[in-house]
């Protein structure tokens, strides 16, 4: 009784105070009214980020791609070249093809493998192309055909000579050379043995014929170098068949028409050239400077 009175009167005293708690909504008194009034939350100030235009920037219609002369130049050297670098391999395909017809599971391996050695030999010393070509195309550029010829007739002197003793090798130590990619008692040896002596003979026609591919390189002509490799290669598709079936030659046969096509690749280079009065023969015979 005694705490039930003590609450009322406390609950009394706050209503005569007008208490409020601080968080609740104020109300107040308008004539018989009780109003009640919202809490407006002040405003916060926000900051403006500046924006920056980004530019657009026109192509003009001269900068879209577009072929200039430089550019028919360059098409017109380099398809050619592409070509021929293309063709160049016809000439192991067209013996692996005529060869594969004899239906000899062993004459084709020992073709194949004694092509893959001469290839690889050839290439290593076949460095004279990368060595002419800029010489060849300065002094073509300089309008000196002298020196141009000069370049020209040295890097073939020193082709034969390299070639020589490329022919020199694969003639001496054939069975040596076949053992990079032959076992020693494999059976393949009766067919590539005589194919790589043959074929061997070929190291100097197609040494001085890259030389006369870089010097036609050199005068930026690339359509002749073309014009001669499809020449040899068709002429080797001609002779495989006849040396190896009709001459009844065999593996040896097909060594025989690379070689004949290969001497005749380099005749139609050396009396292109002596043509163009880049090559005099007789400067051949002459020994490098």
């Amino acid at each position: 009784m005694m705490i039930s009175t003590l609450l009322l009167l406390l609950v009394a005293c706050m209503s005569a105070s007008g208490f409020r708690s601080p968080s609740s909504p104020s109300f107040h008194k308008t004539g018989k009214k009780i109003v009640r009034s919202a809490v407006t939350p002040k405003a916060v100030p926000t900051t403006a980020v500046p924006t920056t235009a980004v530019p657009t920037t026109t192509v003009p219609a001269t900068a879209q791609p577009r072929f200039s002369n430089l550019d028919h130049t360059l098409m017109k050297l380099s398809v050619p070249a592409i070509l021929n670098f293309a063709v160049i391999p016809l000439v192991g395909a067209i013996d692996l093809f005529w060869v594969g017809r004899m239906g000899n599971p062993l004459a084709l391996a020992g073709q194949s493998a004694a092509n893959q050695v001469f290839s690889s030999a050839f290439w290593i010393i076949s460095f004279l192309p990368s060595v002419a070509v800029p010489l060849i195309s300065k002094y073509s550029a300089q309008g000196n055909k002298k020196m141009a010829e000069e370049t020209i007739s040295q890097s073939m002197i020193i082709g034969a000579w390299m070639g020589a003793l490329g022919t020199a090798l694969l003639l001496l130590y054939p069975r040596f050379v076949l053992s990079s990619v032959l076992a020693p008692d494999s059976l393949a040896y009766e067919y590539a043995l005589p194919y790589l002596r043959i074929r061997a003979l070929s190291f100097i026609p197609s040494l001085i014929s890259t030389v006369g591919f870089a010097a036609f390189r050199g005068t930026q002509d690339t359509v002749t170098p073309l014009k001669i490799s499809l020449f040899s290669n068709s002429f080797n598709a001609i002779l495989d068949p006849i040396f190896i079936f009709v001459a009844k030659w065999g593996v040896s046969g097909a060594a025989a028409a690379t070689v004949v096509s290969d001497f005749a690749g380099t005749f139609a280079y050396l009396t292109l050239l002596s043509k163009k009065k880049l090559l005099r023969l007789k400067s051949l015979v002459a020994r490098p400077r």
